[in-house]
C-alpha cells in the first residue's frame, strides 16, 4: 500500500511493517491464499507451482495488548515476484504467500496493514513468522481491543446476494433480545437515493444476509419522499426508524423479536411526521438530520429548557462558513415527533482549520452518532472525527456542546489501494453489546476509489458498496 505519514496526534488507526523474508530453501510445491491478486478483500482458489524451487511462506498477525490473540483481516501485500498481491488474514490472523523461486523468496519484502493498529518494528522473518501489531490507542477514546471484523454486506464484486443492491450507505443495527442483529441500510440499483434494505446478521457471524425484499420504501404509507437515509433508534424499550431526508418520518415496530415484517412499521403520533422549527437557526438549508433519544432520565438544556429528543441536523449554506456540512446544529424538542426548534451549535463548525473531512475540519461531517463513557458523550461524525461532552457535574442546565477531542483523534483513516474503504469510512454507528462487558460493534459505510460490479455508477466521492463492522471493547 502506498505510505501515510501519520502522527501520534491524529491518533489514527495504521500500522505498516516491512519485513524481509528469509526462507528456507526445499521443495515445497504451491499454496493456497485468502485473497485475490491485487484486492485484499476476495477469495482466491489454490494455486501450485511448478517449479522445483517454488517456495510457500506463511506467517500469523496478532494484537500485540490482547495476549498476542489472532488478528483477522489485516492487509497483507507482497512484492518481488510473489503472490497473491495483497490478502486479508484469515480469521486465524494468517497468511501464505507462494514465491516463483527461491531466489525471489530470498528478496521479497512483506507490508502488513491492519485497521486500528500500529508499528514501527521492522524485522527479518521465516517462514511460520508471528506479528504482533501495538494498537494505537486514540487519546481520549476509551476504546481498546479493536478489531475489524470484516464486510457484513458488501456490492464491490457483484450485487448483494439474492437481490439487485449495488449501493449501499447509512447502516445502522438493533440487537434482538435473542442476540440475533437486524440491520438496515440506504440501498439501490446505482448511486443515490433509493430504498432502506433490511438484513438479518447472527451473533457468532460478520456477514449479513438480505431480506429478500425492500423493507421500507416510497409506497409506504407514511414515507414522504424517497425513503432514503433511514437510522434506527432504541430507547427507553421503543424501536424506532427516522427515514428520509427533507421531510423526515418517524415509524415505530412493536415486534422487538423480529422487526423484518415492513406492514410492523407503523407511524407514531398520528402519520408520524417530523415537526422542524428553522426560527433563530444559522441556515434551513440541511443535508440530513439524525435522531437522538437520551434513555432515562438525561436531558441537555435547549433555551432554558431540559430536553431528551434532539434532532443532529447537517446544515448547508451556512452564512460566514466556506465548505459543505459543516458542523452540526442542534434541535430538540418536548415529544418525539416534536416541534423542535433550534437549540445551539452542537459542532461549531468555525472551530476546525484542516481541509474537508481531515482530522482537524468540522466540513464534509457526515451523519454519525453518540456514544457514551464513564464520564463523557461521544459523538463520532461522518468522516470518523470525534467530538467530547464531559458528563462529570452535568446537570439539566447543562448545555449539548461538543468539542474537538484533544489531539485531533479520529476513528479510522483511508486503507490500502483495492481494498473497499481505500478512500473512506462513513457513517458510523454504535451497537452495545448483549450484556454488560461485552463487546461493542461500529457499522460504518464505505467508499472505494475502484470497482468490480459491472452493474454499480459511481457516487459523489468514489464507490459506495460495502457495509463493515469493528469490535471493540469499551471502558
Amino acid at each position: 500500500p502506498k505510505s501515510t505519514a501519520i502522527t501520534d496526534s491524529m491518533a489514527a488507526p495504521t500500522i505498516v511493517i516491512v519485513v524481509a523474508l528469509l526462507v528456507q530453501m526445499g521443495g515445497i510445491h504451491g499454496f493456497s491464499a485468502q485473497a485475490a491478486r491485487g484486492h485484499p478483500n476476495r477469495a482466491q482458489p489454490n494455486a501450485s507451482g511448478t517449479s522445483s524451487d517454488t517456495v510457500s511462506l506463511s506467517g500469523t498477525v496478532v494484537r500485540a495488548a490482547t495476549a498476542f490473540a489472532p488478528l483477522a483481516n489485516a492487509n497483507v501485500t507482497v512484492d518481488q515476484g510473489c503472490t497473491p498481491t495483497t490478502q486479508l488474514t484469515s480469521s486465524s490472523g494468517q497468511f501464505v504467500v507462494g514465491c516463483q523461486s527461491a531466489s525471489s523468496a530470498a528478496r521479497a519484502t512483506v507490508s502488513v496493514w491492519g485497521r486500528q493498529y500500529t508499528s514501527r518494528v521492522a524485522v527479518r522473518i521465516q517462514d511460520g513468522v508471528v506479528i504482533p501489531l501495538a494498537p494505537r490507542p486514540i487519546k481520549g477514546f476509551p476504546a481498546s481491543a479493536w478489531q475489524f471484523d470484516g464486510w457484513a454486506v458488501q456490492a464491490q464484486t457483484g450485487d448483494v446476494p439474492g437481490t439487485a443492491i449495488s449501493f449501499l450507505a447509512h447502516p445502522s443495527a438493533y440487537r434482538t433480545p435473542s442476540g440475533r442483529v437486524f440491520m438496515i441500510s440506504t440501498a439501490n440499483s446505482h448511486a443515490g437515493p433509493g430504498w432502506t434494505q433490511g438484513y438479518w446478521q447472527d451473533e457468532s457471524l460478520t456477514t449479513a444476509t438480505a431480506l429478500p425484499y425492500q423493507l421500507i420504501n416510497g409506497s409506504h404509507p407514511a414515507v414522504k419522499g424517497t425513503a432514503f437515509t433511514a437510522r434506527m433508534v432504541f430507547a427507553d424499550g421503543r424501536l424506532l426508524m427516522m427515514v428520509g431526508m427533507q421531510t423526515p418520518t418517524i415509524l415505530e415496530n412493536t415486534n422487538l423479536a423480529d422487526p423484518s415484517d415492513p406492514a410492523e412499521w407503523v407511524a407514531v403520533d398520528g402519520d408520524g411526521a417530523v415537526q422542524i422549527d428553522f426560527t433563530g437557526a444559522p441556515t434551513s438549508k440541511h443535508e440530513d438530520a439524525r435522531l437522538h433519544i437520551f434513555d432515562g432520565n438525561q436531558t441537555f438544556d435547549c433555551n432554558g429548557t431540559p430536553r431528551k429528543y434532539w434532532i443532529f441536523s447537517i446544515p448547508d449554506n451556512v452564512p460566514n462558513v466556506s465548505g459543505r456540512a459543516c458542523g452540526r446544529m442542534g434541535f430538540a424538542a418536548p415529544a418525539l415527533t416534536g416541534p423542535y426548534t433550534f437549540c445551539n451549535w452542537i459542532v461549531d463548525p468555525t472551530e476546525g482549520s484542516g481541509p474537508p473531512g481531515s482530522p482537524t475540519s468540522d466540513c464534509d461531517s457526515w451523519p454519525g452518532d453518540v456514544i457514551r463513557g464513564a464520564d463523557a458523550l461521544y459523538f463520532v461524525a461522518g468522516w470518523g472525527n470525534i467530538y467530547t461532552l464531559p458528563l462529570d457535574g452535568a446537570t439539566s442546565t447543562t448545555k449539548l456542546e461538543f468539542t474537538r477531542l484533544k489531539g485531533d483523534g479520529v476513528i479510522a483513516i483511508p486503507s490500502p489501494p483495492h481494498a473497499y474503504d481505500d478512500f473512506r469510512q462513513i457513517e458510523y454507528t454504535f451497537l452495545p453489546p448483549q450484556s454488560v462487558g461485552g463487546r461493542w460493534r461500529l457499522y460504518h459505510a464505505s467508499y472505494s476509489l475502484e470497482n468490480g460490479n459491472p452493474n454499480a455508477t459511481r457516487a459523489d466521492y468514489g464507490y459506495k458498496q460495502a457495509l463493515g463492522m469493528y469490535t471493540f471493547d469499551w471502558a
